[in-house]
């Protein structure tokens, strides 16, 4: 299982393009999502370190070790190949459901 945070902002419309993008894709991967607010103190400490132009920002395993896989407008075949790519590194399943 892969663990994802969505960075966003309110009235964000490429955070809503994302959090439709994440709901769809957590029907064919093995993930969890959770979303933090830009002004929370997790997502200033993330946009201090990461330095996106732009949210959302999107960052693997929120528990410290994070590393960014995008932000801004996110690319559904882009984000497949990552994920395809993390959960093969972590030994983990594909698909959740078929």
């Amino acid at each position: 299982m892969l663990d994802l945070v969505l960075v966003t902002a309110p009235g964000c419309r490429y955070c809503a393009h994302a959090r439709a993008l994440l709901d769809e894709l957590s029907a064919e991967f093995a993930l969890r999502w959770r979303e933090v607010a830009l002004d929370s103190d997790e997502g200033r400490d993330a946009a201090t370190r990461w330095r996106p132009p732009f949210p959302p920002l999107l960052l693997a395993d929120g528990s410290g070790g994070e590393a960014p896989l995008g932000h801004g407008r996110l690319s559904r075949r882009r984000l497949a190949r990552q994920l395809t790519q993390h959960l093969a590194d972590a030994g983990g399943e594909r698909t959740v459901r078929r």
